[in-house]
């Protein structure tokens, strides 16, 4: 019963999403999503749901939409692979399904926290147009690093990190007039990086259930 009620709960968070997309036009879409190993148990599901909003868009959006995907990861992890990586904004959905398709989540580092910094300054650097609606959908399982970000809930190994250009990025992002979306694995570890990130937005977070 409680698992049919979690999943009704989900559904419900899915469908308000969705109703929020379809009154816009004209939209620029980014997926930011922590491609760290800890997620990789929810990694599947997590992929079809980035599918399922690109094709939903895709079917139902007034206008022609944008997508990009931004992935981050985290430090001290020993990898071949770049750490971050991005795809700009395209109308393809093909290409960004093939991208999409190709990542694959990689070693966590010896703590809880994550490099979400990192994440966001790659968000900052796409070329948002001020004259589209502009949504941001942040997909993780961990909050960022510095310890006002979790206040102890996840282990840090930089507790004491200096957040100054996550907060100008998350300003920045704010000033550009992105619509902050975010998905959460495990609420409880990332609700108060959420509510620290809306006082450098200057603007209330969606969030939903992405598992």
């Amino acid at each position: 019963q409680l698992q049919q009620q979690q999943l009704r709960k989900r559904e419900s968070e899915i469908d308000k999403l969705y109703k929020l997309i379809l009154e816009l036009n004209k939209i620029e879409l980014c997926f930011l999503v922590d491609c760290t190993s800890s997620m990789n148990e929810h990694f599947y599901k997590i992929k079809q749901f980035v599918r399922t909003v690109v094709e939903y868009f895709k079917e139902n959006a007034k206008s022609e939409t944008q997508i990009s995907f931004v992935r981050y990861t985290d430090f001290n992890i020993e990898t071949e692979c770049e750490k971050t990586s991005k795809l700009d904004f395209t109308r393809e959905v093909q290409q960004f399904e093939n991208f999409v398709d190709k990542i694959k989540t990689i070693g966590a580092g010896s703590d809880g926290a994550e490099d979400v910094e990192s994440g966001l300054k790659m968000v900052n650097e796409l070329p948002w147009n001020s004259k589209k609606t502009k949504i941001l959908i942040h997909i993780a399982d961990a909050p960022c690093h510095g310890k006002k970000y979790h206040q102890g809930k996840t282990t840090d190994d930089h507790e004491d990190i200096d957040t100054t250009n996550l907060e100008k990025y998350l300003k920045e992002i704010g000033e550009k007039n992105i619509n902050y979306l975010f998905g959460y694995v495990y609420e409880e570890k990332t609700n108060i990086m959420i509510k620290e990130f809306e006082k450098h937005l200057k603007s209330k977070i969606i969030q939903f259930n992405a598992h």
